[in-house]
């Protein structure tokens, strides 16, 4: 029999959020919308460092940590403020898709 890990059974497609984890999620998010440019990957690294990804918000079985959810504030910014516009895809970023889909 095998069986799946305990933290893979206990947390599956369940919605985990801290009062104070979504406060600092708000708090990180509008923080990357709103800073200068230079500062904007601030927000980023201190989602990644301080917030825990066991806090998650579940969509349609589709799981949203704390850093997920700032990089929706951030693409948010892009569309927002048209920065989308003057971004270039470097060969890094074409072989980033291109290996997704090989084990």
């Amino acid at each position: 029999m095998d069986e799946d890990p305990f933290w893979q059974r206990e947390f599956f497609n369940q919605t985990t959020l801290h009062p104070v984890g979504v406060s600092i999620i708000l708090a990180f998010g509008l923080a990357a919308l709103l800073v200068l440019r230079r500062y904007a990957v601030y927000p980023f690294l201190l989602i990644a460092c301080f917030v825990a990804p066991a806090q998650r918000v579940v969509i349609a079985s589709l799981n949203f940590n704390p850093l997920r959810l700032t990089v929706l504030f951030g693409w948010s910014r892009l569309i927002r403020w048209r920065q989308i516009r003057h971004l270039t895809w470097k060969p890094i970023d074409w072989a980033m898709p291109a290996c997704q889909g090989h084990d």
